[in-house]
């Protein structure tokens, strides 16, 4: 657990599952999509002791201190970085086993994406004829990778995105820098333990400042040519995705600006009303696919010094040329 209980207590999933308790109607299973790992970990012993808690998960009685200590005999939590056959077939077995509590077995899986395809077909024979008094909780953070077989099998429930005032919030205490917890609030895309990351990272303050002072100086293509050198931390292997989360963050934020949406965006408005020069939507919406693009060729392990040369020289060309045609 990241230690947010009381933060994602009101979260979507856990509202939901409180109200199926409530009116007689719990499924046997739930996928739980979104956030991070340590997000699913929260939402999953929240929604726990409220399956387990004759209190709505009080968090305060013997059955949720037991559960918290990782004590309940009917909870079983798998969650390891590669989930394998072996591994939800032990916990089919334990399925057909008889409750010692209050009649239910839960099992959670965190990071249900990690679980083999073969896994996942081990699993999908329980969950299509289940044993009477169990639920499954399956989190996962790449709701992509779960078999459609085993999805239809499940309720789904997404964990919400959170406000940037939420995080500020909810992360105060930890942080007594202001500025530096704005930044990772409006950068995080409305996920906590990422806000938490980017505190975390010494770094990226200096890198973001970096990515607005190239866009600014970047009007050539002798500006990129000049712009872009195998020493600068930007591009380093350790930090290019990074840069390019930034970047898209930035550009996403511009064609916000130049389309006329109302939506907040998650930098400095004065920063993306100057970065923005220049830019229609047109170019502003190609230029931020070019950046997913960019970061495509990265995870297909291309050079990242020959990425940032294309990704510069193709923001350029789409800018001027969408800029010339208007």
């Amino acid at each position: 657990m990241s230690g947010h209980l009381s933060f994602y207590r009101s979260s979507y999933p856990v509202r939901h599952i409180q109200r199926d308790i409530d009116q007689g109607r719990l499924s046997h299973s739930y996928l739980i999509t979104g956030g991070s790992l340590d997000a699913l970990r929260d939402v999953t012993t929240l929604i726990a002791l409220k399956l387990f808690c004759k209190n709505g998960g009080c968090g305060e009685c013997d059955r949720c201190g037991t559960l918290l200590r990782g004590n309940n005999p009917d909870l079983t939590i798998v969650d390891k970085p590669k989930i394998l056959v072996e591994d939800v077939a032990e916990i089919v077995g334990q399925s057909m086993l008889s409750a010692m509590g209050n009649g239910l077995r839960v099992f959670v899986i965190i990071g249900a994406e990690r679980m083999q395809d073969k896994a996942q077909n081990k699993l999908l024979k329980t969950l299509e004829e289940p044993p009477t008094g169990v639920v499954f909780l399956l989190g996962t953070t790449n709701a992509s990778a779960i078999l459609p077989t085993v999805k239809s099998r499940c309720v789904k429930l997404d964990l919400e995105l959170f406000s940037p005032q939420e995080i500020e919030k909810e992360l105060a205490p930890i942080c007594s820098d202001k500025d530096k917890l704005r930044l990772a609030a409006r950068n995080c895309d409305g996920v906590l333990e990422t806000a938490e990351q980017i505190l975390g990272d010494e770094c990226y303050a200096d890198l973001h400042n970096r990515v607005i002072d190239l866009m600014r100086r970047t009007k050539t293509t002798r500006d990129v040519i000049g712009g872009i050198s195998p020493s600068d931390p930007l591009w380093s292997k350790d930090n290019i995705a990074v840069t390019l989360k930034i970047l898209a963050d930035l550009m996403r934020d511009i064609a916000l600006r130049v389309t006329g949406s109302t939506e907040q965006v998650s930098n400095d408005e004065s920063v993306i009303a100057a970065l923005g020069e220049g830019y229609t939507s047109g170019s502003a919406a190609l230029a931020l696919e070019l950046v997913f693009e960019a970061e495509r060729k990265l995870a297909s392990n291309c050079l990242p010094q020959g990425v940032a040369d294309d990704l510069l020289f193709r923001i350029l060309e789409v800018k001027y040329r969408c800029r010339a045609r208007g």
